[in-house]
């Protein structure tokens, strides 16, 4: 008797290769993680509705099984087939798993009756929440008794003991109060989330189509990504960020590193199939303003620079330039613009990502401008960096806010330049070590 190993689907790429190396008796019988669905429930439709899909092989005659990676795009399956063969198979929507923090995307695992699979994984997780309510009952009885009989801690500051009800009492930066409070409540968060969270839902390749209906989606999303491939991503940021600590550390610059030296084959990461427009030559909407300019007479923030965005969206509405509301979408998916990245300022700003709860954690990922093409107009950096992050955290991506402008990106380009101009915002220059070229990670 084979005995099959089992484990939990969190992703549809846990193996770290789609189409090739895997194990579909591995897969056929694993569990399903919270956001695994079926794709009639992310694509609307019965289970039983039929659809077409696909799957890269390097022999013509095997077939698609259970277990096995597919998608219903052709051209994906080609891609990954190399230099092998396309083979395909009518199936039904409640026999392909797809995930709902990234619905549609185009890779999905077939497994006969998933929608029975994920029907009973559902009613085990509403049997973990009915659980977790009954936890936070009972940390609450206990905080109640806690808080009654005079419990005391120790002052981490002070090594004294004190009451509970006391250490609540102090600064809420105070060490004292933060050991109060875990003993309260331990699931207690002393800061507010910001509306951003790793794992929120981003909107599926379909509506991502209408959304920006001049873009091309024919390259492999982050997920499809081989991990060796994100980790050579992830230890290239590590290593700028420890640069850029001990630069500052010592009073000194920090190491140029052009970011868009490193690619990898077949995604839009970082700069592939960019512009060429280099990064002094993109438009500014915050800025140092040049003095006597329209900027210069808007308020300044302590570094004495200006934002122009709120007049930037009036001017497309007054040219009757179209605007979409900001849309979670998957980072991956856009294209760089200029071909220019500060290595060290992506490294920064991924390190600060790593904490929800840090100051800056909201302006990061705040939305960004973008054209219908897909191609980035303004926010490249803060874009990089959770790209960058997604690569070194693939369990809990944070999606990109973008606001779609409905225009392509050259004459975007042009027509935001030419406001940035009237304004009187000055291009931001940097030395980025743009020199040398594009130097592709292969395995």
């Amino acid at each position: 008797m084979r005995i099959i190993e089992t484990f939990t689907i969190y992703n549809l790429n846990p193996t770290g290769g789609i189409f090739v190396n895997h194990n579909p008796d591995k897969l056929k019988n694993a569990k399903l993680g919270p956001n695994i669905t079926t794709l009639d429930k992310t694509l609307g439709g019965s289970p039983n509705d039929m659809i077409q899909v696909y799957r890269g092989t390097p022999d013509k005659n095997s077939k698609i099984v259970p277990g096995d990676y597919i998608s219903t795009n052709k051209q994906l399956a080609k891609d990954w087939a190399g230099t092998g063969f396309v083979i395909g198979l009518k199936i039904k929507k409640g026999d392909i798993l797809d995930d709902i923090t990234e619905p549609g995307g185009e890779e999905y695992i077939y497994i006969p009756n998933a929608y029975k699979k994920v029907s009973k994984s559902q009613n085990e997780s509403k049997q973990t929440i009915k659980l977790n309510q009954l936890r936070q009952i009972i940390r609450e009885e206990v905080r109640q008794l806690i808080m009654e009989v005079g419990e005391t801690i120790v002052n981490p500051q002070t090594g004294r003991t004190i009451k509970v009800t006391s250490a609540l009492g102090y600064d809420k930066s105070h060490p004292a109060y933060r050991a109060a409070i875990q003993l309260v409540n331990p699931k207690n968060k002393t800061t507010k989330e910001t509306d951003t969270k790793p794992n929120q839902p981003v909107v599926n390749l379909s509506k991502l189509k209408d959304l920006m209906p001049n873009a091309k989606f024919d390259r492999k999303p982050l997920s499809a990504v081989d991990p060796i491939e994100r980790q050579k991503i992830s230890m290239k940021i590590d290593e700028l960020a420890k640069a850029t600590a001990e630069a500052k550390a010592k009073g000194e610059q920090a190491p140029n590193y052009n970011l868009c030296k490193i690619t990898v084959p077949g995604t839009n990461l970082y700069c592939s199939g960019n512009k060429g427009i280099k990064r002094e030559d993109m438009p500014q909407f915050k800025g140092t303003p040049v003095p006597g300019s329209p900027a210069d007479k808007l308020p300044k923030d302590d570094n004495g620079e200006v934002d122009t965005e709120a007049l930037f969206k009036e001017m497309l509405k007054n040219e009757n330039v179209n605007v979409s509301k900001p849309t979670p979408i998957s980072p991956d998916r856009l294209k760089a613009t200029q071909s220019e990245l500060v290595g060290a300022k992506v490294a920064g700003m991924s390190r600060v990502l790593d904490n929800p709860n840090h100051p800056a954690y909201k302006k990061i990922t705040a939305p960004i401008y973008v054209s219908n093409d897909g191609y980035v107009l303004d926010g490249h950096h803060r874009w990089a960096a959770i790209v960058a992050y997604n690569a070194a955290h693939p369990d809990k991506p944070i999606p990109m806010q973008v606001r779609v402008i409905d225009e392509p990106i050259e004459p975007l380009v042009k027509r935001s330049n030419s406001f940035a101009e009237k304004m009187g915002i000055r291009a931001k220059k940097a030395d980025t070590g743009a020199a040398g070229g594009i130097a592709p990670i292969v395995r």
